[in-house]
């Protein structure tokens, strides 16, 4: 083939411009329909392999061509979806604003307060909650200023964030205080299910579900930040005094064991955990202050433990009767009315 080729440039030429044709020809060949059907000959469909004859390779053109409308997914059209079954429910996201938790304790709304003031709602609920036996400390056991302090850690903390139907600060706020609302109140047990929330949250059973989770998950991380004794002699003496008041000096809290029902006890820990309760029970051990804040929760125990065997073992306890709790100086008047003084404080029980 390189006979009359002398000249070495050339040869390199000619084999180039050879090689080009060969690529050509190729995929001139390649665009052949029937090729490139042969190519893809797994993805057949029934109508395709009805045309197709073994014997001459041939497949008729077009009949493959007027019969794709009516093909599964053959050839370069798309799929065509699938029809689904209308759901059985109509969902639909509700307005926190028209909740009904928020129309009567978190609004911005101007009302008429008693007396002929006008103050917003939230105002109202800020300065009502405060008393212990106010409507909004009936249904969430805690004032509005905690739930508050509550909702702006999760999200500044970034617990809870912004999402596609939530897409502003403003609503984020609102969302996440409807939702801790929602936790106190199933933790209070003035809401005993969360399908009964949607009515006065319009958010549904599931994010309640789901914040539930992660509500208690956070708190239990941080509960050192709010469950603990006092932490310097200034803090104790500042407790004991609320006791000094009531003529109790040299008290520092009360204790007492709280039994909670374990719902799904396993069969194998059903005597263990029922004690003098008609149902299996979990015994925590708390104590807590004056004020009714929590200072120490040691737990759980099998509730068919005695009161006085968990004291025993109690952490809080322990503490108060070892630490330096034991050093701290308080007077009292005798029988005779001449003032004494005592040291180490002591808890309150039964």
């Amino acid at each position: 083939m390189f006979n009359n080729i002398e000249n070495f440039d050339e040869e390199v030429k000619y084999l180039q411009n050879y090689h080009h044709q060969v690529r050509d020809e190729c995929t001139l060949t390649s665009l052949v329909p029937e090729i490139e059907l042969f190519r893809n000959m797994r993805h057949f469909t029934i109508k395709q392999w009805d045309a197709y004859n073994i014997s001459t390779g041939a497949l008729d053109i077009d009949s493959h061509n007027n019969n794709n409308d009516d093909d599964d997914g053959g050839g370069d059209h798309p799929k065509k979806r699938k029809t689904h079954s209308p759901r059985s429910y109509h969902y639909k996201i509700g307005e926190y604003k028209s909740s009904t938790y928020y129309t009567k304790f978190l609004s911005d709304h101007v009302i008429k307060a008693p007396g002929g003031l006008t103050v917003a709602v939230r105002e109202q609920t800020q300065r009502l909650s405060r008393n212990p036996k106010s409507t909004f400390r009936a249904w969430f056991r805690m004032p509005l200023y905690k739930v508050e302090m509550l909702s702006a850690r999760f999200i500044d903390e970034g617990w809870v964030g912004l999402s596609h139907h939530c897409r502003t600060v403003e609503k984020l706020t609102i969302r996440t205080e409807l939702l801790v609302l929602g936790a106190l109140a199933i933790l209070g047990g003035t809401v005993h299910s969360f399908r009964q929330l949607p009515t006065v949250t319009n958010i549904c059973a599931t994010e309640h579900n789901k914040f539930f989770l992660l509500f208690i998950g956070k708190l239990y991380e941080i509960r050192d930040q709010y469950i603990y004794n006092p932490q310097d002699e200034n803090a104790l003496k500042a407790t004991m005094s609320r006791y000094d008041e009531v003529g109790l000096p040299g008290a520092m809290g009360s204790m007492d064991v709280v039994h909670v029902k374990w719902s799904r006890c396993p069969a194998g820990d059903f005597n263990r955990a029922k004690g003098k309760e008609s149902y299996p029970s979990l015994a925590f051990q708390c104590i807590s202050d004056f004020d009714r804040r929590i200072c120490s929760v040691f737990g759980p125990q099998f509730g068919a433990r005695n009161d006085k065997h968990i004291v025993k073992m109690c952490t809080g306890v322990k503490s108060i009767r070892e630490d330096w709790y034991n050093s701290v100086t308080w007077s009292y008047f005798d029988e005779d009315g001449n003032i004494q003084q005592d040291v180490g404080g002591y808890l309150i029980g039964e």
